[in-house]
């Protein structure tokens, strides 16, 4: 009955080794392909070869930048929230512990 217990153990121990390899392995055949995901590919562009906005254009975001910072400017102040159980609670910085050693 040992013989047959060593076996099955021998055997776990092949197949844990076996697929450790096996994650290994992928991972290593996986690697060249995120590598070449981050090249650039031929016939895409980055916007290297587009033309300058002209005057009109200039123009035209300047009064959008203008008009947005004007309506923002327009928005009221948020309120803080009420806080109906802020006279209650101690001050953010001090514990029971620290009066505590005061005491003492």
């Amino acid at each position: 009955m040992g013989s047959r217990v060593q076996t099955v153990s021998r055997l776990s121990a092949l197949s844990r080794r076996s697929i450790a390899l096996a994650a290994g392995a992928a991972a290593l055949a996986l690697l060249p392909a995120t590598a070449a995901a981050q090249l650039l590919m031929p016939g895409v562009h980055l916007g290297g070869d587009k033309a300058p906005p002209s005057a009109d254009e200039l123009a035209r975001h300047r009064a959008l930048d203008k008009a947005y910072k004007s309506a923002t400017e327009k928005i009221p102040e948020k309120k803080p929230a009420a806080d109906p159980w802020g006279n209650i609670r101690s001050a953010p910085g001090a514990n029971a512990s620290g009066t505590e050693k005061g005491k003492q």
